[in-house]
């Protein structure tokens, strides 16, 4: 993951390619809309009160531009954790949790808890609560119901507890490769463009137009 933020920060080939994928996915964001369920009736006043919900919702954790967020950190991180809180005034807020602050904590046998997921014994997709430790300590972890949490992954099945960035193995070393041919036929084009012209020699020996050129 590390390796990848990296590449990521550093390389207009990955940030280009992560943000542009946005862009097609994600584009302005996702907007939601109250209707009433097919072959149902509802009170328009209900679908207008669910509809204001929803909208105060989005302006208060800045949906829009969280969405965008939360896409480049699933391929950059290879997943992305979201907790949901509610505030003094009952508005749910959703913070993003960082991967690394998801650890296993002490005191828990492995087949129940690893990656910072605890799951029932023996069956680790059926995550019931996740380890968060601000201070990436594992002493200090609390356990936070998955209730409250979402855990979005990718390039891994449903089975492995954590995901896998698009920037890794053979693309992340891909990517490095083209940058430094870029920046080489770069640098070799500028020096090209910096020579004035070439002078050949016919009969000369290299001395000989080593004395011209001082000469000169």
């Amino acid at each position: 993951r590390a390796a990848a933020r990296l590449l990521y920060e550093l390389s207009p080939l990955a940030r280009g390619a992560i943000n542009t994928f946005g862009s097609f996915v994600v584009g302005e964001g996702m907007t939601t809309r109250a209707v009433a369920r097919k072959g149902r009736q509802a009170p328009p006043a209900l679908v207008a009160g669910v509809q204001q919900a929803l909208d105060d919702f989005a302006d208060h954790n800045a949906w829009p531009l969280l969405q965008r967020e939360l896409f480049v950190r699933l391929r950059r991180d290879g997943e992305y954790f979201l907790r949901d809180e509610a505030d003094e005034r009952g508005m749910l807020t959703v913070d993003v949790v960082e991967p690394e602050w998801v650890l296993e904590p002490v005191g828990y046998p492995y087949d129940e808890c690893s990656f910072g997921l605890l799951n029932e014994p023996g069956r680790p997709r059926d995550v019931w609560g996740y380890a968060v430790a601000e201070d990436g300590s594992a002493g200090n972890a609390d356990i936070v119901d998955a209730a409250e949490m979402t855990h979005a992954k990718c390039n891994v099945d449903r089975v492995i507890k954590r995901g896998l960035t698009d920037l890794c193995f053979d693309t992340h070393d891909m990517l490095r490769t083209a940058g430094r041919l870029l920046d080489n036929l770069g640098q070799g084009g500028a020096i090209q463009s910096a020579v004035a012209l070439i002078r050949q020699h016919d009969l000369a020996g290299k001395g000989e137009a080593s004395d011209f050129a001082a000469a000169s």
